[in-house]
């Protein structure tokens, strides 16, 4: 799925604004009882993203990992932009892909969005692979986030666990 980040990123080049005077961060309690290590820690001028697993796994071996993507200078004009460039992309990957909106809140500027892309499997991979994604607009970040599994659906109780640990975010804006 990181392919489609990157195909999602080309629709929000058109929004970006280069003069900013705070840091912006989200921040997420994840759960310690799985224990979670860094595997990846990769940025450039305009992103970071982290991916997390539990001890015991890798970047080519893994059952659950969890994806962190801060986009700086990013100000999507709507929601309904966010998830339409984000599901093409999820499709492009595999037609198979099933997105569902599981919560959202666009009545604010710091608006957000809880969904979950559930995929049997893809053309060149037999394995399948469900996420629940959660992206929150920041005032000149935008947060993607999410919790992937090697499995073809997401149970309830997961999206419901997850969707809280979510929603139990906090933006915090600190000085340059």
């Amino acid at each position: 799925m990181k392919n489609a980040l990157l195909v999602a990123l080309s629709f929000f080049s058109f929004a970006t604004i280069f003069a900013q005077v705070t840091s912006e961060r989200l921040e997420i309690n994840w759960p310690v009882k799985e224990r979670w290590k860094l595997l990846a820690d990769n940025k450039d001028s305009m992103s970071r993203i982290l991916e997390y697993a539990p001890q015991e796994a890798t970047l080519t071996k893994w059952d659950t990992i969890i994806y962190v993507q801060t986009i700086k200078n990013i100000v999507a004009p709507s929601l309904d932009l966010v998830m339409s460039s984000y599901s093409k992309a999820a499709l492009k990957e595999s037609s198979k892909a099933i997105f569902t909106v599981i919560d959202k809140d666009e009545s604010t500027k710091n608006f957000w969005v809880i969904y979950k892309v559930e995929t049997a499997d893809f053309p060149n991979d037999p394995v399948p692979e469900s996420q629940l994604w959660y992206i929150v607009q920041g005032n000149e970040t935008l947060f993607v986030n999410f919790i992937a599994v090697k499995e073809k659906t997401i149970s309830d109780a997961f999206v419901a666990y997850w969707s809280n640990v979510f929603k139990s975010s906090k933006l915090i804006q600190a000085p340059k």
